[in-house]
């Protein structure tokens, strides 16, 4: 199965390593960029067993939600399954308000 990341989970992506390199240092980035890899995989073997979120937005099939493997389980994949690939929308932080950034 193809996984498509979209610009703004690319740009999230981005940030969030700028930020772990900043507040910690490289290792630390390279390690959530280890367990993103680890939950992008379990998705794409199992695309419907994220949690189904409710968007403002219509969106067919509906949106679901992963986390990302431990120690970031703090962190989101939002994403959509469809046919023939998996569409990575954001990547965010459970403290930011997913509501207005979905």
């Amino acid at each position: 199965m193809i996984v498509r990341i979209s610009k703004l989970a690319d740009e999230d992506l981005t940030r969030i390593e700028d930020f772990l390199v900043e507040a910690a240092n490289r290792d630390l980035a390279l390690r959530f960029q280890a367990a993103l890899a680890a939950s992008v995989d379990a998705i794409r073997l199992q695309p419907h067993s994220g949690t189904v979120v409710g968007l403002t937005v219509e969106a067919s099939p509906p949106c679901r939600r992963v986390a990302v493997a431990r120690p970031f389980q703090r962190y989101h994949v939002f994403y959509l399954p469809e046919p023939d690939r998996i569409t990575v929308l954001r990547v965010l932080h459970e403290l930011r308000d997913l509501e207005n950034l979905l």
